[in-house]
């Protein structure tokens, strides 16, 4: 959830969308890059898995 609205967002900000403006996902309605989420979420099993937390 965190990350599609971190996605909504940056979505709405001119500078931002300027820069990636080839990204298909800002006109893609209701539907999102899931890859976003489940990289984030990775990243971060696997930074806890390596600190023994």
């Amino acid at each position: 959830m965190a990350s599609w609205l971190v996605h909504r967002i940056a979505g709405k900000i001119t500078l931002i969308r300027k820069v990636t403006a080839t990204w298909a996902s800002w006109e893609a309605g209701k539907l999102f890059p899931m890859g976003v989420a489940l990289a984030g979420t990775l990243i971060l099993y696997l930074g806890l898995g390596a600190a023994q937390i």
